[in-house]
């Protein structure tokens, strides 16, 4: 249900700058993954318009208003990029959590 605020909120804003943590990259890979996939989709399009990609690449989607998601695994630095929404997906390896 988040990822569906988000790519809403996107949508309406396409300068929302956001960042997806997460112990796995498989999970960061899947949410860029899902949301290029809906932002070129036709009904995205329609509902959306004005949002759009610039360019992308495996860890970042950068719309033509600057916003976007960019992935970042633990461990990792996003010191400095800023962000409108931070999401944290499974920070823990649930073997680590014990």
């Amino acid at each position: 249900m988040i990822r569906l605020a988000i790519f809403r909120d996107l949508g309406r804003n396409s300068g929302l700058k956001i960042i997806v943590a997460s112990y796995s990259g498989e999970l960061t890979d899947t949410f860029s993954r899902d949301l290029r996939l809906e932002i070129n989709s036709d009904l995205y399009e329609a509902l959306f318009p004005e949002t759009r990609i610039r360019s992308e690449n495996v860890n970042e989607i950068v719309t033509t208003a600057c916003g976007g998601p960019r992935a970042a695994l633990l461990g990792g630095t996003v010191t400095g990029l800023g962000a409108d929404i931070i999401i944290i997906e499974d920070l823990m390896k649930a073997a680590e959590a014990i």
